[in-house]
């Protein structure tokens, strides 16, 4: 990958790790399970070869035309279906299944499920704790990276295996009191390196580490929230 599409993928990440403050500022507004009131179109996701998108849409995976068109419903299982992501190989979206969100922004939290994109088919990932963050796709196709909520310990980054859903843990537990709530991962395939976004200290910053796991994290950011201005009297 050029320094050009790196800078982008960190630039990515370091706009959610800027959600993880302003969300603190948004007014609350509550998600419903009809179509009444929702949090409408969420979550995109581009096909591989650049022609499709998938979102999230009243509980539900869609895809839609990249120039516009017929929206497609890819998921009808029970559930609150968000935070998809296509599969390099663009036969498969992994989504997270949960309850539908009830807060400030929609961070579900729940099961992995794939959705097959040729039949239909839905089929669930047995990971050992529920989600914690938005999954990622290894280039090959193989392997995911998404965050789980482990007990005592916060959310942590595992790499799970696509066809039978066996979770290896990428980070270990924290020494002190977990920071991180929720994390955001992008894979970064040429550099076989992962980048995520997640409090792991006062402020959200975005790191990069290892695929695999082997090494250290790195800070790839900087970022200090703006101190509240008082008002002269």
């Amino acid at each position: 990958m050029s320094n050009l599409g790196r800078g982008w993928t960190v630039l990515s990440l370091a706009l959610l790790a800027a959600m993880f403050i302003a969300r603190d500022n948004l007014e609350v507004t509550s998600a419903a399970d009809s179509e009444a009131l929702t949090w409408g179109a969420i979550d995109p996701t581009w096909s591989p070869n650049g022609e499709r998108l998938g979102f999230s849409l009243f509980g539900s995976v869609w895809e839609v035309p990249a120039q516009g068109g017929e929206a497609l419903q890819l998921t009808a299982s029970a559930g609150y279906h968000a935070h998809p992501s296509w599969s390099p190989r663009g036969d498969q979206i992994v989504f997270v299944n949960g309850p539908a969100p009830r807060g400030r922004i929609p961070n579900i939290s729940g099961e992995l499920w794939l959705a097959d994109i040729e039949t239909g088919r839905e089929r669930v990932l047995a990971t050992p704790y529920p989600t914690a963050g938005t999954p990622a796709w290894s280039p090959d196709g193989k392997r995911i990276v998404c965050a789980l909520q482990v007990p005592n310990a916060g959310a942590l980054l595992y790499e799970i295996d696509a066809a039978s859903g066996a979770a290896k843990a990428l980070q270990a537990r924290p020494q002190r009191t977990p920071t991180d709530r929720w994390i955001a991962a992008a894979w970064n395939g040429p550099h076989d390196e992962i980048f995520f976004a997640g409090r792991r200290s006062r402020e959200p910053q975005v790191w990069s580490m290892p695929a695999g796991g082997a090494g250290c994290s790195s800070r790839v950011t900087t970022w200090k929230s703006p101190r509240p201005r008082t008002r002269k009297r």
